[in-house]
């Protein structure tokens, strides 16, 4: 008696397995059909950042001296034009207090092919970083 409710046991067991089972490649089936690509929804920023050293400022141009050669960048007159200290204080200054050798970022946009400043700020030149060897330093651990 014991070895017919094991085997019924066992029947019913793996029916139970292998009917989901049949059901689950039937989903997978109809689960191939190609799917329409989204449309991206991640909007584009008008605005991209700018730095430099000032070679000249005059007539609501800032130019900038770059590595490819000498970059203008118009300067909108609702730009906002400030000036960042040492004590990380900003300023507001006029485009003409901008003076040649200064280093200055900020952000332009592009207008009918021509960059249109939106912000700048006058500020210390960073230090350079240290070029870095390649080869990994090690710690001493007789600190």
């Amino acid at each position: 008696m014991k070895r017919y409710i094991t085997s019924i046991l066992t029947a019913a067991f793996l029916a139970g397995i292998t009917i989901p089972t049949a059901n689950a490649a039937d989903d997978k089936k109809s689960e191939k059909k190609p799917a329409a690509k989204k449309a991206s929804t991640k909007k584009k920023r008008d605005t991209y950042p700018f730095r430099g050293m000032v070679v000249s400022v005059a007539d609501g141009k800032i130019v900038l001296k770059q590595k490819n050669g000498d970059r203008t960048i118009a300067v909108d007159k609702k730009a906002r034009v400030m000036k960042q200290g040492a004590d990380k204080k900003r300023s507001k200054i006029k485009l003409s207090d901008i003076k040649a050798g200064s280093y200055v970022t900020g952000m332009v946009k592009k207008v009918d092919g021509k960059e249109i400043a939106v912000a700048v700020y006058e500020r210390p030149k960073p230090e350079p970083r240290p070029k870095s060897t390649g080869k990994s330093k090690k710690k001493d651990s007789d600190s």
